[in-house]
């Protein structure tokens, strides 16, 4: 890769790492990845209890859908103090 096309990849993994929809949708994928990685038969036939548990992530990662690509809470808070004034 060329320093002008790493420059430009670290430039929008900087700008975008601070989004919100950046942050979710890598927390998503891990809690997707460890509900599949206890899902697969062999481990949930040994482990059951494990399988069983980490299948609770679901209910974080369906909270965290709701908030991925929703607009931040700051951005929110200013529209309602710039409607209040």
């Amino acid at each position: 890769m060329t320093s002008g096309a790493m420059t430009c990849l670290l430039g929008a993994l900087m700008v975008n790492g601070t989004t919100g929809p950046f942050v979710t949708g890598w927390i998503m994928l891990a809690l997707l990845g460890v509900i599949a990685w206890f899902a697969a038969e062999k481990r949930r036939k040994k482990h059951f209890q494990r399988f069983y548990y980490s299948h609770h992530l679901a209910v974080v990662f369906f909270f965290l859908w709701q908030l991925h690509g929703a607009r931040p809470l700051s951005h929110l808070v200013l529209l309602a103090l710039e409607e209040a004034s």
